[in-house]
């Protein structure tokens, strides 16, 4: 049976991760202060007890600081939360371990697309950083970069997504 780590598994996306990925073998999930396993992803010791403690053949790494304005204003902890994080979870992950990296379409330049994979030109601190976790990640092999973006409802107690936001705004008018 396939251990699945997902980090960041008690946020917007990782919910609905967990769910899915109980197909694929026995997930555990890890946050800066919660889930089923606290890891600070940003702490390399730390990371190396969680990796050898589940032993993973998968990684979803979600975790992230994904709030625009707030990587604006502290670009050192986005960099430590968006890319060092990666470079932690890259380098201490055995290499016969799978890491999918959940990136941000916020990578590509500020024009109409679609555009190409390979044309990104981030226009902010959010995805200068995961584009920085992209590369990290990748340089590792045995790894999957996806640049998504999230809209549906959150599953996590005390925390609305975009959709929820919209919806609640239109419902008072």
């Amino acid at each position: 049976m396939t251990e699945v780590l997902i980090t960041g598994g008690t946020g917007l996306l990782g919910p609905y991760l967990k769910e899915a990925a109980t197909l694929l073998g026995r997930v555990l999930s890890s946050g800066s202060k919660s889930g089923d396993l606290p890891c600070d992803l940003t702490n390399e010791g730390q990371v190396r007890e969680l990796i050898a403690k589940i032993q993973p053949g998968l990684v979803f790494h979600c975790a992230a600081m994904t709030d625009v304005d707030a990587c604006q204003a502290d670009p050192d902890r986005a960099q430590a939360l968006n890319a060092g994080t990666a470079e932690n979870l890259a380098a201490i992950l055995p290499k016969d371990g799978r890491l999918i990296y959940i990136s941000t379409d916020q990578v590509y330049p500020d024009t109409p697309g679609p555009h190409r994979e390979s044309e990104t030109q981030p226009i902010n601190v959010y995805g200068a950083t995961k584009l920085k976790g992209e590369h990290a990640v990748l340089r590792r092999g045995n790894s999957l970069v996806l640049r998504v973006n999230f809209f549906g409802a959150s599953q996590t107690s005390g925390r609305s997504s975009l959709s929820d936001w919209l919806i609640s705004n239109l419902s008072a008018r």
